[in-house]
């Protein structure tokens, strides 16, 4: 069985001692990794064909073809595209329109300019990605290259209307689900179709699959992939949480590859549901997804734990920020739901966390028990740092919630001790704006206006 390794750290304990003796460009070493690279990525194992590409740079720099091959591997390892598009863009320097797929090429194919297309439509830079669509198509062979025109004129109608490939909202769709649709041969063939290209290419993939979503709700493992797509695109990624979800409704332990015919989600499920939700700001709920994957997968592979674990690490240091974030999005706690927050944040299009407590629905004016205050800091607080805030207003505090009590957070654990350094004390936000101005000129670009309940810190 494949190890979980997979994911970080296989490719450094097997490949490296393997690959640091390959020689220069066009000897028999060189080939011989090459073609052993380009073998793992046609079974789709990225990790491993990155890793030798990489050792292969390093001997030969400035070879667009090791250079282009790089930016695959990596469209598929990261679902964030910056480190992919780097390698593109210095590939695209050497192209040619008779490209060969063999250890002798030294240029990139003009597929290039198609992929860092791509990676601008993945991080939803629209103007960018239908730039480089064009200039694909425009150097492109229209006889050898239809397929890929064809694909480039499509993203440009998608990067033109985004929400084409917004998926369908799923808490709808199951409350109409009434039956299980018929599974017949055409509809595994579209969801194979889908998952065929899912590694490189997640629009064609949710192209597909948001149509099968409608008729299959129910479905983890459609779930599962749409999830996952949507964690690749930057405008999608708060969507992601909700379709991964579902999908860890139902897992199969046995299933590490793609299987268009399982109706449950794979065993990694829980492991991106974390990731998700460690990616919209929610590590709460990130770290008991992380450790639900583990209690799967570590008698599987014991590598699992230290991977997963540094995940957690990575969570519990955001938490400073995390509880920042929450406490300044909240509303009354009961009315705040993070995962319809996020699905209107998608179909509107913008990031209304932008907005704060100013606005739709928020509480402009404190109730009884609550005031607001600007919220410089949070965490492991060094108060030096504050020093000259401390002059702005007397109402300087690094308060932390009292033993066994809740914060305005509608999630707070109790017990929670974690500082706070605030400054002032308001009954309204306009009585709290200037100033919040007069802290962020001061260089504290990230404070914000906060809303605190009075009974629950003690200073």
């Amino acid at each position: 069985m494949k190890r979980f390794v997979f994911f970080c750290i296989i490719s450094f304990l097997v490949f490296i001692s393997k690959v640091a003796q390959a020689q220069k460009f066009e000897t028999k070493s060189f080939r011989s990794e090459f073609n052993k690279a380009l073998n793992h990525m046609k079974a789709e194992e990225y990790r491993y064909a990155y890793s030798i590409f990489q050792t292969l740079n390093e001997a030969n720099p400035n070879n667009a073809n090791i250079e282009y091959h790089m930016g695959l591997c990596l469209m598929d390892q990261k679902y964030k595209k910056e480190d992919a598009l780097i390698w593109f863009l210095k590939a695209s320097k050497n192209y040619k329109d008779y490209y060969e797929s063999s250890s002798s090429e030294s240029s990139a194919p003009v597929d290039v300019f198609y992929y860092i297309g791509m990676c601008h439509h993945y991080n939803s830079n629209y103007n960018e990605a239908i730039k480089w669509y064009e200039v694909f198509i425009e150097k492109a062979n229209p006889k050898k290259a239809s397929d890929m025109i064809l694909k480039a004129k499509l993203k440009i109608d998608w990067c033109k209307d985004p929400s084409i490939l917004t998926p369908p909202n799923l808490e709808q769709l199951l409350k109409d689900s009434r039956t299980t649709p018929k599974r017949t041969e055409d509809y595994y063939a579209k969801i194979s179709n889908a998952l065929e290209a899912i590694n490189l290419d997640h629009f064609h993939a949710l192209y597909v699959l948001n149509p099968i979503l409608k008729m299959d709700p129910n479905n983890s493992n459609i779930n599962y992939f749409v999830g996952i797509a949507c964690l690749n695109i930057q405008d999608l990624r708060p969507l992601a949480p909700i379709y991964l979800t579902k999908a860890v409704e139902k897992i199969d332990v046995r299933l590490l590859k793609k299987n268009p015919r399982s109706q449950a989600a794979p065993i990694f499920a829980n492991y991106y549901l974390g990731l998700a939700w460690y990616e919209n700001n929610r590590c709460d709920l990130a770290v008991p997804n992380y450790r639900a994957f583990l209690s799967i997968m570590e008698s599987k592979d014991p590598y699992s734990r230290e991977i997963v674990e540094h995940k957690i690490e990575l969570c519990e240091l955001q938490q400073a920020d995390l509880d920042s974030i929450l406490l300044a999005e909240s509303r009354k706690p009961k009315d705040f739901d993070v995962e319809k927050d996020s699905l209107r944040r998608a179909q509107i299009g913008r990031d209304t966390s932008k907005d704060r407590l100013v606005s739709d629905g928020a509480v402009t004016e404190s109730k009884d028990g609550y005031f607001y205050a600007v919220q410089v800091g949070a965490g492991n607080i060094d108060i030096r740092y504050f020093e000259e805030l401390r002059k702005l207003d007397k109402n300087n505090n690094l308060p932390f919630p009292k033993l066994g009590t809740k914060t305005a957070r509608s999630n707070e654990i109790p017990g929670d001790r974690m500082r706070r350094f605030i400054v002032g004390k308001f009954k309204t936000l306009e009585e709290a704006q200037p100033l919040l101005n007069q802290v962020r000129e001061m260089g504290y670009k990230d404070a914000f206006i906060g809303q605190f309940q009075e009974h629950v810190f003690q200073y």
